[in-house]
């Protein structure tokens, strides 16, 4: 195998994605942009969650590792720290498609990094406690985005959708 070390990351990026597109799917039929209340505290919709981990993705991977990010003047509404919103102009359907077109654009920029380039610094300057390398920003790419299941794996609760 070339690159193992960057073979392994988008191993797991993909087995991750999966999982959150799984949760997606399920939830097909729910209203994205519902948005849930706890205790007083509102809980991000549908809508919300996947476009701010496309915006992630774009962020983390594409910027983070020196690729050629997607430009979109509405893609920071989500960014971290962001309000939960919902751009009207911006469908569900066309979230869903420019995630995975940021997605794919992602493993396609990662397939072309050696292993070497793992141990450069990140565009970013992001180590999150730790040298602030490319490696580090894609494994908080694949935490983050596990985060965000669990957040998916809620939303089937609360929309009624059996999960497992």
């Amino acid at each position: 195998m070339q690159n193992p070390r960057v073979q392994t990351l988008i191993e797991t990026i993909e087995l991750t994605q999966n999982l959150m597109v799984f949760y997606v799917k399920l939830l097909k039929d729910a209203d994205p942009k519902k948005v849930f209340s706890i205790e007083g505290i509102d809980l991000n919709s549908l809508y919300w969650l996947v476009a701010h981990l496309a915006w992630a993705e774009n962020m983390l991977i594409l910027d983070g590792t020196y690729g050629e990010s997607v430009k979109l003047p509405w893609l920071d509404q989500f960014k971290f720290g962001a309000e939960h919103q919902i751009d009207e102009k911006v469908s569900f359907a066309e979230l869903k498609t420019t995630a995975k077109d940021i997605h794919q654009k992602a493993i396609a920029h990662l397939n072309s990094l050696k292993d070497e380039d793992l141990d450069k610094p990140n565009a970013l300057q992001f180590g999150f406690g730790q040298d602030p390398t490319n490696k580090v920003v894609i494994m908080h790419f694949i935490r983050h985005l596990g985060t965000h299941i669990g957040h998916l794996s809620c939303l089937c609760k609360l929309h009624g959708v059996k999960a497992v």
